[in-house]
């Protein structure tokens, strides 16, 4: 399964490198705290939509009909494997011996696990289509000082949030601090500054240059491999060499003529970058080197960002108040169950 970057000039191609990045690391949290199916789905169809406007839909199909059987077996074994003893038994998968329960509660729960998976997985996706491999590595790298008042105002918004998202996750534990209630709010407020600053200081340090150049390699040369191997097979392929026999021992005799070509041409483009990039003195001093570009945040970056925290505290205020699974809900209440 190769993904590779796909040109183009929609908004997600427009997006910062490191809003990409913010986006797609909050997919997994909104993914822990969504756990209804249905919401899940139309937020996963919503992030597909908005996908197949940037690449086309027969790549991203293509990639992600790789990992739905992988997904939809987690999802079975959650259904057949976690009942739940309390809930509402429908009927048995294998009925003859009795085998296999299936009940409502884990038949929605592993539903809605599914999408929460795939949900993730194309997130990753649409990241690596539409952020080129040297502006992601350029995302990740730190890029000047920081003013004080843009570290004072992220620390403060980021500690709001995190204030926020603690009263909506531990509020038993705040609540069963043997304090005052004021008293249990400053104390959760003072830890979300310091959360917050940690978090600021962690993010804005940024990778070191010389990881951010090997990164920055790999990510652009792993197409190539990719290409070089297929050629490779072609080539065994083309003079009559079965590369996929049947027998196992023919098939790791098969495994090793392959690999040997792949492995020495890999060897040898290593060796080639290597000369390049001394030849550009990359070694000398690197840390005062500057950038072509550097990265500004744009309106539509900030509009990208309010939305993925919204859907991240919208889950979080109905994981607080039970509302998490409305899917549950509303079929027991349209059966009577």
């Amino acid at each position: 399964m190769t993904i590779e970057y796909q040109r183009g000039t929609s908004t997600l191609h427009q997006l910062d490198p490191r809003t990409k990045l913010l986006i797609a690391f909050t997919f997994t949290f909104i993914a822990l705290s969504i756990q209804d199916p249905i919401l899940s789905a139309v937020i996963f169809f919503s992030l597909r939509g908005l996908g197949t406007t940037a690449v086309d839909p027969k790549i991203v199909n293509q990639n992600l009909r790789q990992v739905v059987p992988v997904f939809l077996m987690f999802g079975l074994f959650n259904i057949i494997f976690r009942p739940d003893p309390n809930g509402v038994f429908l009927f048995y998968l294998v009925p003859h011996f009795n085998l296999a329960p299936i009940i409502l509660e884990s038949l929605i729960a592993g539903t809605g696990l599914f999408f929460r998976f795939i949900m993730i997985v194309l997130a990753v996706h649409l990241l690596l289509y539409t952020t080129p491999p040297t502006d992601m590595v350029l995302g990740l790298t730190k890029q000047g000082k920081n003013s004080t008042a843009q570290t004072v105002w992220v620390t403060v918004l980021l500690a709001v949030l995190f204030f926020i998202g603690l009263n909506l996750t531990v509020s038993d534990t705040i609540t069963d601090l043997p304090l005052t209630t004021p008293v249990q709010q400053t104390v959760v407020a003072l830890a979300a500054l310091v959360i917050g600053a940690v978090t600021y200081n962690l993010a804005s340090r940024g990778i070191p240059p010389e990881i951010a150049m090997g990164l920055s390699i790999g990510f652009a040369t792993l197409g190539l491999l990719t290409q070089q191997a297929k050629q490779i097979t072609d080539a065994q392929q083309a003079r009559g060499y079965d590369v996929r026999p049947k027998n196992i021992v023919a098939r790791i005799r098969v495994i090793v003529a392959l690999i040997l070509p792949i492995f020495f041409a890999t060897i040898q483009r290593a060796q080639n970058i290597a000369v390049a990039i001394q030849a550009r003195a990359f070694d000398y001093n690197v840390k005062l080197r500057t950038y072509r570009r550097a990265l500004i945040f744009k309106r539509m970056d900030y509009l990208s960002m309010g939305i993925m925290v919204s859907l991240l505290l919208g889950g979080l205020t109905l994981s607080h108040f039970g509302l998490n699974q409305p899917t549950e809900q509303l079929v027991k209440a349209i059966f009577g169950l």
